[in-house]
C-alpha cells in the first residue's frame, strides 16, 4: 500500500497580507450559510437540497478555497510576505516624471 503524502506546513493567517480580506468574506458566508440553513429547515429536518441552502454553501465553499491558496501561495519558497500596499506604493513612485527644465522643448 502506497504511503500517504504529508501535509504542508502552512504560513500562518498573520503572515498572508492578504487573509484579512478572505477571512472577512468567508465569516460573512458563514453568517449567510447559517442563515439559508433556518430557513431550509422544517420540523426539525434540514432540506439539504434546497437551492438557497446548496448556493449559501457553494460559496462558502469557494471563498474558503481561495483563502486556502492564499496561504499557499505565500508559503512558496522566494514569495516575499509584503503588505500590498506598502509593495504598490514603491512601484508608483518611478512613474512620476521630472518637469522640464525652462530652456528644454518637449
Amino acid at each position: 500500500m502506497a504511503k500517504s503524502k504529508e501535509k504542508k506546513k502552512l504560513v500562518g493567517f498573520n503572515q498572508v497580507p492578504t487573509a484579512k480580506v478572505f477571512q472577512d468574506v468567508v465569516k460573512e458566508r458563514k453568517e449567510k450559510v447559517a442563515k439559508a440553513k433556518a430557513v431550509s429547515t422544517k420540523e426539525g429536518k434540514l432540506d439539504k437540497y434546497n437551492p438557497k441552502y446548496r448556493q449559501a454553501l457553494k460559496r462558502l465553499k469557494r471563498s474558503q478555497r481561495a483563502l486556502h491558496k492564499q496561504r499557499i501561495r505565500f508559503t512558496r519558497p522566494g514569495v516575499p510576505i509584503v503588505a500590498p500596499a506598502a509593495a504598490a506604493a514603491p512601484a508608483a513612485a518611478p512613474a512620476a516624471a521630472p518637469a522640464p527644465a525652462e530652456g528644454e522643448k518637449k
